[in-house]
């Protein structure tokens, strides 16, 4: 509570200084760039109009200090130290988001996956500027509160509706996405049909991804990237019939098993013939592959690999 009073206190001093403060006179010097950026920032902060913007860096600072721009600190500062915040530059003026208003009440994350939020692109609404320092500040709640307005109210989504979901942050197992207003982390299976291994090499902050919304309604929001996509197990066994041989890559190695997929997005878990050994393989490879049962539960095929292409 503490925290959140001196935020507020911090934000109503920049509103005061800004309404006394003569931007009009700062603002003739800027080059056309310059003043566009600095127009939509002002748009923001009068009709709470969204902006948008990649996430350019974390940062600390001091909302206990007088000037916030002398107490900024890098990432590595000590945690105990300031409160952390994301970093957006639309142009030149830096935009800075403070942890309590980046997650949406009750849906906070851990300050790990705030880190890993960087190249991410985010919505924000802009509550306070510092005309003289050239910096603003910015809230991404007040933009989700109006996305989820727009979702329900505007575009009225339903369940079975396909929408855009942007990568927020990811991890070896799990992958935090926003759609409609809503932060949502997915673990693997929610996100492939496919055995992906460490999703940080199948996915980055700011991609764009479809996701089908399973259950929507004020209090929940359900999506997933894998229905999104066809099933590549169904018909399967008519496509790769056993004893076929079929090009594959390799994508991870686990306990003794090589997980490879199929140019149409089939896992295919294999062993080697006799004649190789691990360290002749690594991944994504591209290799040879015969067919040698189904496993249906897992909706994965088995298979020998033959040998290495190229």
């Amino acid at each position: 509570m503490q925290v959140k009073k001196q935020m507020d206190d911090l934000v109503e001093k920049f509103r005061e200084e800004f309404i006394s403060t003569d931007w009009t006179a700062l603002d003739s010097t800027l080059n056309d760039e310059a003043r566009a950026e600095w127009n939509s920032i002002y748009a923001s902060l009068r009709s709470y109009s969204q902006m948008q913007g990649r996430v350019i860096g974390i940062e600390q600072i001091d909302i206990g200090q007088e000037n916030v721009e002398e107490e900024t600190h890098a990432e590595g500062a000590s945690e105990n130290h300031g409160l952390l915040c994301l970093t957006v530059t639309p142009y030149r003026v830096k935009i800075i988001i403070p942890e309590p208003l980046i997650w949406f009440p009750g849906e906070d994350r851990s300050s790990f996956v705030l880190q890993s939020m960087v190249g991410a692109q985010i919505e924000f609404v802009i509550i306070a500027i510092d005309r003289r320092n050239g910096f603003a500040v910015g809230s991404r709640i007040e933009a989700l509160n109006h996305l989820r307005w727009l979702a329900h109210s505007v575009d009225k989504i339903k369940v079975g509706d396909l929408v855009p979901c942007q990568v927020l942050a990811v991890g070896p197992t799990k992958v935090t996405v926003t759609a409609c207003g809503y932060d949502r982390t997915l673990r693997a299976s929610e996100m492939s049909y496919s055995y992906l291994g460490d999703l940080r090499d199948c996915y980055s902050p700011g991609q764009t991804l479809q996701a089908r919304v399973l259950a929507i309604d004020e209090n929940h929001f359900t999506i997933s990237v894998k229905a999104a996509e066809s099933d590549p197990f169904i018909g399967a066994e008519f496509r790769h019939p056993i004893g076929a041989i079929r090009l594959a890559t390799v994508i991870s190695k686990y306990k003794g098993g090589i997980f490879c997929r199929l140019p149409d997005g089939c896992t295919a878990i294999c062993r080697y013939a006799r004649q190789f050994t691990d360290d002749q393989f690594h991944i994504n490879d591209t290799v040879s592959i015969q067919i040698t049962s189904y496993s249906s539960d897992r909706e994965w095929l088995r298979g020998k690999i033959r040998g290495k292409i190229g």
